[in-house]
């Protein structure tokens, strides 16, 4: 099962805001939409999602998936389920 934190939701939710301010509300749709695919499908193979570089989301064991080489979902794995914490920009995680 897939669980996504209010942060996780609030995160998309601004990407897709983003999106549709820069006049591509098709885009948008289509861009979430994919995302959204991608996070479903992580609970695949999770534990082959390596845990994140940086050091303070690695001590915690999240995992870090790369969305389109630009976002990047953290997650943790808790026995079958999968927790979405957060997408972030690639360019924030530096």
């Amino acid at each position: 099962m897939i669980y996504q934190s209010k942060f996780a939701e609030k995160s998309i939710r601004k990407i897709a805001t983003y999106i549709t301010n820069q006049g591509n509300p098709n885009n948008a749709i289509n861009y979430i939409l994919r995302l959204q695919e991608f996070i479903n499908s992580i609970p695949i193979y999770p534990e082959k999602i390596g845990l994140c570089n940086q050091k303070s989301f690695s001590s915690r064991n999240f995992h870090c998936a790369i969305f389109d080489k630009t976002y990047i979902v953290v997650f943790k794995i808790k026995l079958n389920d999968i927790y979405i914490y957060n997408v972030i920009h690639g360019s924030r995680m530096k």
